[in-house]
C-alpha cells in the first residue's frame, strides 16, 4: 500500500506542476511580487515594508487556495469524469492508496508553491525595506512562520477538496463546498466570541446553536493567521504554532479517513 501511495503521489505531483493552472498562477505571482507589490507599497512612504508584507502574505494565501481548489478538483473529480480513475483502479491499487496518493501529491504541489512564493516574496520585502527603512528590522522568523501556517491551512482545505470530490457527481459541490468551509473556518471564531459575549444573549437560540455547531465541526482556520505577527514584529508563541500544526494534522487525518470510507462505497459507472 505504501508503494502504491508513493507512486500515485509522484505521478500526481509531476502532472500537477505541468498544468496551465499551476504555471500561470506562479508566473503571475512572480510578476506581482517583483513589480506590482513594490509599486503599491511605495505609495505608503512610512509603512512600505508593512504594506508589502501584508500584500505578500495575502497573495500567497490566495494563490495557494486557488491551487488547492482547482488542482484538487482536477485530481479526483475530473479523473473520474474522464474515466482515468477507472483505469487506475483496474490496476492492483486500492482505493485507500488512491485517495492518499492524490492528497500527498497535491500536498507536495502546495508545499513547493509555498516555497517558491516565499522566495520571491522575500525579494519583495528586501526591496521594500530598501525603499524606506523601518524603525524595526525584519523578523524573518515571523514571516516564514506566517508563510508556513498559510501552507498548513491550505493543506486542511485541500483535504476538504478531496472529501467533496470523492463522492460528488458534479464540479459545483467540491468548488462551492470547499469555499463554504473556507469562509466558515475563517469566521467561526469571531462569531463564537460574539455569541459568548453579553451581546450574544440577545440572539435567537437557533442562531446560537447553529453557530456553536459550526464552530466545533468546521476547522478553525484563524489558528493559522500570523499576518499580524509578521507585519508588526510581535513575539510568536512556539506553543500556539505547535498546537496549530497538531490540530491541522489531526483534522486532515479525520477528513481523509472519511474520504476513504466514502470513496470505498462509490460505484464507478
Amino acid at each position: 500500500m505504501l508503494n502504491q501511495t508513493i507512486n500515485l503521489a509522484r505521478v500526481t505531483f509531476k502532472g500537477g506542476v505541468r498544468t496551465k493552472v499551476f504555471i500561470t498562477l506562479l508566473v503571475l505571482s512572480v510578476i506581482a511580487f517583483l513589480v506590482i507589490i513594490p509599486s503599491f507599497a511605495s505609495f505608503s512612504m512610512r509603512q512600505t515594508r508593512e504594506v508589502a508584507t501584508s500584500l505578500s502574505l495575502s497573495l500567497i494565501s490566495f494563490v495557494l487556495l486557488v491551487l488547492a481548489l482547482f488542482l484538487g478538483i482536477q485530481l479526483i473529480y475530473k479523473d473520474i469524469e474522464q474515466r482515468i480513475t477507472h483505469f487506475v483502479l483496474s490496476q492492483p491499487i486500492s482505493r485507500e492508496s488512491y485517495i492518499l496518493g492524490k492528497f500527498t501529491g497535491l500536498s507536495l504541489i502546495i508545499l513547493l508553491s509555498s516555497l517558491i512564493l516565499a522566495v520571491f516574496s522575500t525579494i519583495t520585502l528586501v526591496v521594500a525595506d530598501r525603499l524606506y527603512t523601518a524603525d524595526l528590522p525584519i523578523r524573518w522568523g515571523n514571516y516564514f512562520t506566517a508563510v508556513t501556517m498559510e501552507g498548513i491551512k491550505t493543506l486542511v482545505i485541500a483535504a476538504f477538496v478531496i472529501l467533496f470530490s470523492s463522492f460528488s457527481t458534479n464540479v459545483f459541490l467540491p468548488l462551492f463546498g470547499t469555499i463554504g468551509v473556507y469562509i466558515v473556518g475563517n469566521t467561526s471564531q469571531s462569531i463564537y466570541d460574539y455569541i459568548q459575549s453579553a451581546y450574544g444573549e440577545k440572539l435567537p437560540y437557533v442562531t446560537v446553536l447553529v453557530s456553536k455547531i459550526a464552530y466545533y465541526i468546521f476547522p478553525n482556520l484563524t489558528l493559522y493567521d500570523y499576518k499580524f505577527y509578521a507585519i508588526y514584529n510581535l513575539d510568536v508563541s512556539s506553543r500556539s504554532v505547535f498546537i496549530a500544526i497538531v490540530y491541522g494534522v489531526l483534522y486532515m487525518a479525520i477528513i481523509l479517513s472519511i474520504s476513504i470510507l466514502v470513496f470505498r462505497r462509490r460505484e464507478m459507472l
